[in-house]
This record gives C-alpha cells, sequence and structure tokens, in this order.
C-alpha cells in the first residue's frame, strides 16, 4: 500500500498490485484534495482550495515496510507518501512538506535541528480492569504477550528502539520509540500507530 497520514492524524491510502510497486514508486499515484479533508469523524469538510482536481502521492522510498505478523495474518507492506501536483511539485498542504518546511525553517533561523521521539498510549481491553497496578508488573504480566509482539514487529518495521509498559489507567499501556531526525520521526511515529 501507499498512505499518507492526513491532517487528522488518520492514514489514508491505496494497495497497489505488486508488479506495480516499482512503476508507482517512480510515478506516484492519484490522490484528491477532497481525502486531504476528511476529518477523524469521517466527513469531508469546506476547503479553500475546494476539493476538486487531482494531485499524486509519491512514495518515499525511505519509508518502505514489510512486516510479517504471522501465517493467520496479513504482512503489512506499504510506503508512506508526499502529496504532489501532477507535475511533481510540492503540494501547498502537504503534511510531510509542512514539517519539512518548518525543519528547514528552524535550522536557518535558529541553527536548531530537531531530533524527536514520541510515546503512545493506548487500552488493552482484553485484560483486567485490576486497581492498583499502575507502572507495575502485575499489569505487564496481565498483558500476556502483546507488548513483546508489539516491540518485535516494530524492530522489524525498522522503527527502532522502543519500549513498553503499563501505565496509570487501568488497562492502559504504553509505547516509546527512541528519538531520531524529525521527519523520519514523524514517519516513525505513523508507522507505531498503524503496526500497533
Amino acid at each position: 500500500g501507499i498512505g499518507i497520514c492526513d491532517i487528522a492524524g488518520q492514514l489514508r491510502g491505496k494497495m497497489v498490485p505488486a508488479q506495480h510497486r516499482p512503476a508507482r514508486i517512480a510515478r506516484g499515484i492519484a490522490w484528491t484534495p477532497a481525502c486531504a479533508m476528511i476529518s477523524c469523524f469521517g466527513h469531508i469538510g469546506d476547503p479553500t482550495f475546494g476539493t476538486g482536481g487531482d494531485i499524486m502521492m509519491m512514495p518515499d522510498p525511505a519509508t518502505e515496510t514489510e512486516i510479517e505478523f504471522g501465517e493467520d495474518r496479513p504482512r503489512l507492506h506499504m510506503l508512506l507518501a508526499d502529496i504532489v501536483e501532477l507535475d511533481g511539485a510540492a503540494w501547498s498542504c502537504c503534511p510531510r512538506d509542512f514539517l519539512r518546511r518548518l525543519f528547514v525553517a528552524l535550522e536557518e533561523e535558529f541553527g536548531v535541528s530537531l531530533h524527536v521521539g514520541f510515546e503512545h498510549e493506548f487500552f488493552h481491553l482484553g485484560v483486567p480492569a485490576a486497581p492498583g497496578t499502575s507502572y507495575g508488573v502485575a499489569a505487564l504480566r496481565a498483558q500476556g504477550s502483546v507488548g513483546e509482539h508489539l516491540v518485535a514487529a516494530l524492530s522489524a518495521a525498522g522503527v527502532g528502539r522502543a519500549t513498553f509498559h503499563a501505565e496509570y489507567g487501568r488497562r492502559q499501556y504504553e509505547i516509546a520509540i527512541a528519538p531520531g531526525p524529525a521527519l523520519r520521526a514523524a514517519d516513525r511515529a505513523v508507522l507505531l500507530r498503524e503496526v500497533t
């Protein structure tokens, strides 16, 4: 699949047959501005740039990820993409290009280069809601092998070092990844959510 993380924080995209992958990496795949305006609740907003026309998702080969989840699960094979105009120029509302421009501006104006780490928290509804186990080994044991499998899958995805622990809330867990260069770190955060 080829995907973009949109302004609502949703990973959206298209699946392509494996034999078409090289051509799609070279030329991209059609997309529409309306897709950038889908909210996290599923409705399309009314953007000032309109919802018609064509743009392209241009896959970034540096983001290529392939993960086997086991024989009973489909594997994940995806690339994250930039959104570009039909002529290849960056689309003015591309989230990855927003980040790139921000990082350049920080470097030029302040001499700052960012390294960013992310932590994501979630609830595992398949474990008992045991009070008093916040940050505890009992809560880690209750989750079985979810944390182990998640850390292994993130490693296989190239996300890098990750830690997993029980959080404060009942059934709440956290997965954190080590800091990295800013755009790569943002891409890794998207992969972390998708793999989780």
